[in-house]
């Protein structure tokens, strides 16, 4: 267990579990004890903003899946996104 210090003031070592295979992602959770429940909130923001930093540091980024909702436009919405292709090289036949 670790002491409480300046940075970490009421939490015990930190640990990783994987959980599953998500849709587009590894689903991880987060579990720490903390000294007294009452900085249960704070630990909780101090570890996250520690994690986005690391990640940051490390060049993790995180991908979210972009979700297109087709919609026409006499429903009064705007034009369904076209999907396309990539366009391929110049010196190469399609």
């Amino acid at each position: 267990m670790r002491r409480p210090t300046p940075r970490w003031p009421a939490i015990r070592k930190p640990e990783a579990v994987f959980l599953r295979f998500g849709e587009s992602s590894l689903d991880f959770q987060l579990m720490a004890r903390v000294w007294d429940v009452e900085d249960r909130l704070k630990v909780q923001s101090q570890l996250l903003k520690e994690l986005d930093r690391r990640f940051r540091e490390a060049g993790i980024v995180i991908p979210f899946p972009q979700r297109v909702v087709p919609s026409s436009e006499g429903e009064g919405g705007p034009p369904a996104a076209e999907t396309t292709r990539p366009s391929a090289s110049p010196d190469v036949e399609t």
